[in-house]
């Protein structure tokens, strides 16, 4: 059930990241139908405990805060969708996706001032970079999978 949950989110990912990209916002209708999509998976599924959704919760509710506190500098959408991506992964995937995308963001923002001349004040959608990484877990997961033969919860 892990790898249906993540896969599900991966294709969430596609669709906001491309609304990030292009728009530079998220719709709520997508964000909305993501969340619902993710708790009803996860009662359905029950593939993790309710103490790491709702940890998992507090990352995006942290990136929330942040976001208000900084003025819209890092995303108010970004912050939801690390709250909605805890109905799919729970705490310590949500973390590991989290940390990944920051990696990915920093790759990128380096790419882009070196290659790009762009400004250090100039933005880019983050969505992109969560996609990525979301990409990389469920990959290196199904290698992990077929590698130890485990079960994949």
């Amino acid at each position: 059930m892990e790898y249906f949950l993540q896969i599900l989110l991966l294709g969430w990912m596609g669709i906001l990241a491309r609304q990030d990209q292009m728009e530079k916002s998220v719709k709520l209708t997508s964000l909305l139908g993501a969340g619902v999509t993710g708790a009803a998976a996860h009662i359905v599924t029950g593939a993790h405990s309710w103490h790491s959704v709702w940890a998992g919760i507090c990352i995006g509710g942290m990136l929330i805060l942040f976001s208000v506190l900084s003025g819209g500098k890092i995303g108010l959408g970004d912050g939801i969708v690390f709250v909605i991506s805890s109905f799919y992964l729970g705490v310590y995937k949500n973390l590991e996706l989290l940390i990944g995308s920051v990696f990915l963001a920093g790759i990128f923002a380096l790419g882009l001032k070196v290659i790009c001349g762009k400004k250090r004040s100039e933005s880019f959608a983050f969505l992109p970079c969560v996609m990525a990484a979301q990409s990389g877990m469920l990959f290196l997961s199904c290698v992990d999978y077929l590698i130890s033969g485990s079960s994949g919860k």
